[in-house]
């Protein structure tokens, strides 16, 4: 019979094993998940405010034309 791994879970950034209670296995990794967090995030609302302005843009031409 194979073997029992312990209680764990991966970290979202390197995939290496953690204890099941921790999400990183070091400071590095969390922060380097939160820059891309971060960064996705910023990416995603600028292209939502992108979009509002042409959405904006095309209604303006379309009412004067």
């Amino acid at each position: 019979m194979p073997e029992q791994l312990p209680d764990h879970s991966h970290c979202p950034t390197c995939d290496a094993a953690v204890p099941a209670d921790e999400k990183f296995c070091s400071e590095t990794c969390e922060s380097e998940f939160n820059e891309a967090t971060k960064k996705s995030r910023r990416r995603n609302n600028l292209f939502i405010v992108l979009v509002v302005v042409a959405s904006i843009i095309v209604g303006t031409l379309s009412i004067l034309l």
